[in-house]
C-alpha cells in the first residue's frame, strides 16, 4: 500500500466537526467493553456481589456502541471529503470561455487576478513606493511562479476577453485592451528579459470593474440566492440582531470555497449562552450537509456593535440582511 492510500485512508477516519459526538460514543463503548475498573474493586470487596453496568452482555453493548460511533463517523467523513475542493492554480477553475453575460464574463475574471495578486504580494518584488518593508531581494519563488502560475493565468484572461468580447460594454472597451497588452508584454518579458514594458502597466481600473460587475451579478444567481433564503429562514430563529454576507462568495458565488457571514448577536457573550451556541453549531453543520461548503461565522455580541459597523465599513461589497 502505497503512502497516497495511507493518507487516503486516516482522512476517512479522522474525526473532524462531528468529532464529539463520536468521542463521546467510542468513550462509551470503551467502558463497557472493559468493565470500569471501580466495579472489579467492588466485586473484589464484596465478594457476593456481582455488580454490572447493564448485565453480563456489557462487552457486547460496548462493542456494538464503538461500530456505530466509528460508521457515524466515516459517513461524515465521507460527505466532508467527497466535497473537499482541491487547491489549483486559477486558470484551471475556468468552467467555460463562451460565456451569456459581462458579468459571467468578470466573474470568471476575478479569481484570475486575485490569484496573480495574492501572488505578487507575497512573493513579488515591492515596487510601491509607498510599501515601508525592505526591499524584497531574493525573487527565487517569485520567479518560478510568475512562468508557472502568473503567465498561464494571463493567458487564460486573455482567452476569455478575446472570445467574449461581445459582451463587453463600450465604456469599458478601452480598459479591456489595455489588459490584453499588459499581458501580451507581460509575456514578451518573460521570454526577453531585456524587454521593458513598463509602458504596459496593469491598469488599476481593470480590477474594480470586474469586481463590481460580478457582485452584480452574483445577486442573480439561483443557487445564491437558494442559500440566502435557507440562511434567513434558519437565522429568523436564533437572537440575532442584524447580519451580512460578505467575502468571494458575493460576487463569484459559484467558485468560493466557503460562505462567510458577519452576525451581531443580542446576548453578551456566545461562550456563556449554551443555547445560542449549540444553535450556531447546529446551523454550521446542517449548511455544511445541505450545501456541500463550510459557512463561516464572524460574531460580535451586542456590546461589540462599533466593532461590527467597522467590520461591515472594511467589506465595502456585502449584502446586508
Amino acid at each position: 500500500m502505497n503512502i497516497d492510500k495511507l493518507i487516503k485512508y486516516w482522512k476517512l477516519i479522522r474525526p473532524k466537526y462531528y468529532n464529539t459526538l463520536t468521542r463521546i460514543l467510542v468513550l462509551s463503548g470503551i467502558m463497557l467493553l472493559s468493565k470500569p475498573l471501580w466495579l472489579d474493586f467492588l466485586n473484589i470487596f464484596f465478594e457476593k456481589l456481582e455488580l454490572s453496568l447493564i448485565g453480563e452482555n456489557d462487552w457486547k453493548i460496548g462493542l456494538i456502541t464503538i461500530v456505530i460511533a466509528l460508521i457515524y463517523n466515516i459517513i461524515h467523513r465521507y460527505i466532508d471529503l467527497n466535497h473537499e475542493r482541491k487547491s489549483k492554480p486559477a486558470f484551471e477553475n475556468v468552467n467555460k470561455h463562451k460565456l451569456k453575460s459581462f458579468g459571467e464574463l468578470c466573474q470568471e475574471i476575478i479569481p484570475i487576478l486575485n490569484d496573480n495578486k495574492y501572488i505578487f504580494e507575497t512573493t513579488g518584488p515591492n515596487s510601491n513606493i509607498e510599501n515601508l518593508e525592505p526591499l524584497r531581494t531574493d525573487l527565487t519563488i517569485w520567479n518560478k511562479l510568475k512562468n508557472e502560475v502568473i503567465a498561464p493565468n494571463n493567458l487564460a484572461i486573455k482567452k476569455l476577453i478575446e472570445l467574449n468580447q461581445n459582451l463587453i460594454p463600450n465604456q469599458y472597451e478601452n480598459v479591456f485592451r489595455a489588459m490584453v497588452l499588459h499581458i501580451d508584454a507581460f509575456d514578451e518579458h518573460l521570454r526577453n528579459p531585456e524587454f521593458d514594458y513598463s509602458n504596459f502597466q496593469f491598469p488599476k481600473e481593470f480590477q474594480k470593474i470586474t469586481l463590481d460587475a460580478s457582485f452584480e451579478e452574483a445577486k442573480t444567481d439561483r443557487s445564491f440566492l437558494k442559500k440566502i433564503n435557507w440562511l434567513e429562514r434558519r437565522i429568523a430563529k436564533t437572537n440575532t440582531l442584524e447580519w451580512f454576507i460578505f467575502g468571494s462568495t458575493v460576487y463569484t458565488p459559484a467558485k468560493a470555497n466557503d460562505f462567510d457571514i458577519a452576525m451581531l448577536v443580542e446576548h453578551i457573550s456566545i461562550q456563556m449562552d449554551n443555547k445560542l451556541s449549540k444553535e450556531i453549531d447546529a446551523l454550521k453543520f446542517d449548511y455544511k450537509i445541505k450545501f456541500k461548503q463550510d459557512l463561516h461565522l464572524t460574531i460580535f455580541n451586542k456590546s461589540e456593535k462599533l466593532d461590527y459597523e467597522t467590520f461591515a465599513d472594511n467589506n465595502t461589497l456585502k449584502i446586508e440582511m
